[in-house]
Order: structure tokens, then C-alpha cells, then sequence
């Protein structure tokens, strides 16, 4: 084999592996967009299950019968009756003794949004009677939750929904905060956890 022969080969044998390592840069380039694209969509479908998972179910109902009760102002509503219950308990009191206030206690902590409705009737005086909706919690500490206040006067439903984050433990219940007292029957209270707790600063 003459120079120019042994040249040739030379070239053929360096251009076929040129070529080759060509190949392999394009394999190894596929499969790292490959893993790009499944890393990606396993962060994306991670990130949609943090902001969509489900919530953990929470609700409780209590009722009052249809016997007429008067509650004085600072006084909290009379609730004889549960209806469904989930992850929450009802508060209901002893005819002949001092009870803490009736209402709904809940077990798990989140947003709750909260549904109060007093059907009002005589002899409730025709000043209006202004009801908030407020929270006792294991200390037996009450606090209004800011903005639940509502109105209602004789021969009407006074009532309102609202939106509220409660801890574990403590008891929802509606009170007469004004214009009293307040002659109704029929009330009714429920909670619905609706949400996790959330940073409200």
C-alpha cells in the first residue's frame, strides 16, 4: 500500500469516527431533552396536585325545635337539635343548668364558611336586633368574628353567611349584640370547611 493509499484510509477511518462520535452527540442529546421534558411534567403535575388537592371534609348543622325562646342581649342563641355531623361536634345545654354557649365546636382547622338564620317574632320590640356571630375557643374566651353582624327585625329572618378561619377546638355559636331581646324560633346554624388555614398577613 503506497502513501496515497494508506492516506485515503487514514481519512476514511477519521471521518468514520467523526461520524460515529456525531451520532453518539445526537443520542445523548435526544435523551437529555427526553429527561428534560418527563422531569418537567412530573414538577408540572406535582405543582397542580399542591394547588388542587382535595380538602378534608368538615360540617355540622344545629337547629332549634319550633318553641318560641327569648334571648337577652349578650346572650347567645338556643339550639336543640344535629342534624349532619362530620369532623365537628354540637353544643347543646342542660335545661336546669349553666351551660357554656350552644352551638358548633369544630375538630379541624381551616376556613369555615358559616350560615346564622333567626327567624324573628313578637313580642320582639320593633327596634331591630342586631345578632354577630361569635367564637369560643378552648379557654372559653369569646371574640366576634370581624364582620358578622346582621340585622333583623319582628316578622323577619334576620340571617348572613360569612367566611371564617377557626382553630380546632373552638365553638361557633350566634349571639344577640344589640336592640334585644330577641324572640325567634327555629334557628338555625351550620359550618362547612371550605379551606386549609391560610396566611392572612
Amino acid at each position: 500500500m503506497d502513501y496515497y493509499e494508506k492516506d485515503r484510509e487514514y481519512k476514511k477511518d477519521k471521518e468514520y469516527k467523526e461520524y460515529k462520535k456525531d451520532k453518539g452527540h445526537k443520542k445523548s442529546g435526544f435523551w437529555h431533552i427526553l429527561g428534560a421534558f418527563v422531569l418537567g411534567g412530573i414538577l408540572l403535575l406535582s405543582l397542580l396536585f399542591f394547588f388542587n388537592r382535595p380538602v378534608a371534609p368538615a360540617f355540622g348543622y344545629v337547629y332549634q325545635d319550633n318553641t318560641t325562646t327569648t334571648t337577652l342581649v349578650g346572650g347567645t342563641i338556643d339550639f336543640d337539635f344535629a342534624g349532619p355531623l362530620l369532623n365537628t361536634e354540637p353544643v347543646f345545654n342542660s335545661p336546669d343548668a349553666a351551660q357554656p354557649p350552644e352551638g358548633i365546636t369544630v375538630e379541624t382547622s381551616g376556613v369555615y364558611e358559616i350560615n346564622a338564620n333567626i327567624p324573628l317574632v313578637p313580642p320582639t320590640d320593633a327596634t331591630p336586633v342586631v345578632f354577630d356571630i361569635v367564637v369560643i375557643d378552648e379557654d372559653d374566651i369569646i371574640t366576634a368574628i370581624p364582620g358578622s353582624i346582621f340585622v333583623g327585625s319582628v316578622d323577619n329572618t334576620a340571617g348572613t353567611t360569612i367566611k371564617a378561619q377557626l382553630d380546632a377546638g373552638e365553638t361557633v355559636t350566634v349571639r344577640v349584640r344589640d336592640g334585644g331581646p330577641a324572640t325567634y324560633l327555629s334557628a338555625k346554624l351550620t359550618v362547612e370547611r371550605v379551606g386549609p388555614l391560610v396566611d392572612t398577613e
